[in-house]
């Protein structure tokens, strides 16, 4: 993300041609990056690597995985219920 009113700037070069990519736009509060990777870890996906910038109440993470899920919309779903 570059040059938006709502959103920091985020630059994040893919570490692996093959690797698939993960944006979440969550509200910045404490413990919630923690409950993201937490839940990525149960659900047995590896990251490869994130970044995570906020801009007041907004956070933006973005995260490199190992493989792509099993269920991508079945875990954007869960994703969407962590607070």
């Amino acid at each position: 993300i570059r040059n938006s009113v709502n959103f920091p700037d985020a630059r994040l070069e893919p570490k692996e041609a093959d690797s698939y990519r993960l944006c979440i736009v969550n509200e910045n509060h404490p413990g919630v990056l923690g409950s993201i990777t937490t839940f990525l870890g149960e659900e047995g996906i590896n990251i490869d690597q994130q970044i995570n910038l906020s801009r007041g109440n907004v956070a933006y993470t973005v995260i490199d995985l190992e493989k792509l899920p099993s269920d991508p919309e079945g875990l954007q779903n869960k994703l969407g219920k962590i607070e």
